[in-house]
């Protein structure tokens, strides 16, 4: 089957839809409380993935997930982490990708986990947060600040993040290990967990390392680096055993002191039903701005159900869209206030089983943290699953049909089976398989705690990625 084959195999005719006209739409329930929505337009292609649930009335719990636990491995080794792993590691329903991130795996960006700050945030850029699963938006400051026990006081350039020529960076367990790319001296203070916790806590001064590049933060440290021009600022008013006191603030609209998990993104794309993308303001390039690209977003109903959007690009079945478009997408899916996440090869939806999303470098790219969403699974009431398929092999550009199916061949209900796929190829909700570049793939069928597999290759052509 050609290309032009393929998006014809994708739709059947439903009423317009700006930019691009829908031609497909499937929508599931795998789990009471939440929905998926699944759309194809065309002319120009496009293909759009909505959940749609609330929290916490449904008994769903949302976290912030950072890769592997912590922002640097303890190696010194980049600690990114696909959506797919997160999602195996943690036992989450959901996963999407949250926040942009450097080379090095440091979210850009601000992020909570369980009340601790784990990345202090990006001036002038938008964050989400949540206590109760309520999710609220903002772009707060922040400010951090050692005391010594004589007034004297140290200010923070940041948190769990690389030190820079002249940066003093405090580092908590989470961030895993202190590093930066000149020597500094840096002081180990002994702390308990609420250390990491926006307020006042007290830390104790243990000992110095001086002229190092980094080192490893234990359970219940707490490490002070001061790198390069910074260094000698380190090395005053130093008694072992001596109290100090640790300040850590976050200041904006909301309320932030009873805020228990947050994600930094931007730029804003809707505040209180009204478009606001400033990328400028929020200092995002114009490419990332105007170009079409894959993207992720996160927003809210006007009466708090909460929506997360992935949308494919960089493909022949979907070109991406603008900040602008993906607002638009936002508002017309009843948003009232919405933020961007980071897109591109970083956009990733796991759901139920695997990824329903195609990613735009073929493979899943990792990254520094995700959305994650947990809910009560239900029961597997020891029905086996099984997936039939019209062909055995699939080329790029051609489709096969699967199906689900019981072992007494009968079929689960088809708005409650949820298709995810890897590798070479992708599947949309219909079952249908689509090759998209040489190589092998893995297709999973999932109804309500059972799963089956199918695995096959597809077969030459150029790929259909971009």
């Amino acid at each position: 089957m050609t290309v032009a084959g393929i998006l014809l195999a994708l739709v059947a005719s439903l009423p317009a839809h700006a930019p691009s006209a829908l031609k497909q739409q499937w929508v599931r329930e795998p789990i009471p409380g939440l929905r998926y929505i699944q759309e194809v337009f065309s002319d120009p292609p496009l293909v759009v993935h909505t959940v749609r649930f609330r929290a916490p009335e449904s008994g769903f719990d949302m976290e912030a997930v950072v890769a592997k636990e912590r922002v640097f491995e303890k190696s010194g080794v980049v600690s990114r982490e696909t959506v797919t792993s997160m999602a195996r590691r943690t036992g989450a329903f959901l996963v999407v990708n949250a926040d942009f991130f450097g080379s090095d795996g440091d979210p850009l960006g601000l992020m909570i986990r369980g009340g601790r700050l784990i990345s202090e945030p990006y001036p002038t850029r938008s964050a989400i947060a949540w206590a109760d699963s309520t999710l609220l938006f903002d772009a707060p400051t922040w400010k951090g600040e050692l005391v010594s026990p004589s007034g004297a006081i140290i200010p923070l350039s940041g948190v769990n993040r690389a030190a820079g020529d002249g940066d003093i960076v405090l580092y908590f367990p989470d961030g895993g290990r202190a590093s930066s790319p000149v020597p500094g001296n840096a002081l180990i203070f002994e702390a308990d967990a609420t250390a990491a916790s926006l307020g006042e806590s007290t830390v104790v001064f243990k000992l110095v390392v001086p002229d190092t590049r980094g080192l490893e933060v234990e359970p219940g440290r707490v490490v002070l680096l001061a790198a390069g021009k910074a260094a000698p600022r380190a090395l005053k008013d130093l008694r072992q055993n001596e109290e100090w006191r640790l300040r850590l603030s976050l200041t904006g609209t909301i309320n932030w002191s009873a805020i228990h998990h947050a994600l930094g993104g931007g730029p804003r794309l809707l505040t209180k039903g009204q478009v606001t993308v400033n990328g400028a303001s929020e200092r995002f390039r114009p490419d990332l701005i105007n170009g079409r690209h894959p993207r992720t977003a996160v927003g809210t109903t006007a009466d708090g159900e909460i929506v997360v959007v992935v949308v494919d690009g960089r493909s022949r079945f979907s070109r991406g869209v603008t900040l602008a478009e993906l607002a638009t997408l936002m508002k017309e899916r009843g948003c009232a206030d919405a933020v961007n996440l980071d897109g591109g090869g970083s956009s990733a939806l796991w759901l139920a089983s695997g990824v329903v999303n195609l990613p735009s470098d073929g493979v899943e790219r990792p990254v520094a943290n995700a959305l994650a969403l947990f809910t009560p699974l239900p029961i597997d009431n020891g029905a086996t699953l099984r997936i039939e398929s019209t062909g055995q092999t699939v080329s790029v550009g051609g489709s096969v049909q699967l199906r689900a199916v019981f072992d007494g061949g009968e079929a689960p209900p088809a708005d409650q089976v949820i298709w995810t796929s890897s590798g070479a190829a992708w599947v949309n909700q219909a079952g249908t398989l689509f090759g998209v570049r040489p190589g092998a793939a893995r297709v999973t069928a999932w109804y309500r705690g059972a799963s089956a597999t199918y695995d096959t290759a597809v077969a030459g052509g150029l790929s259909l990625l971009r």
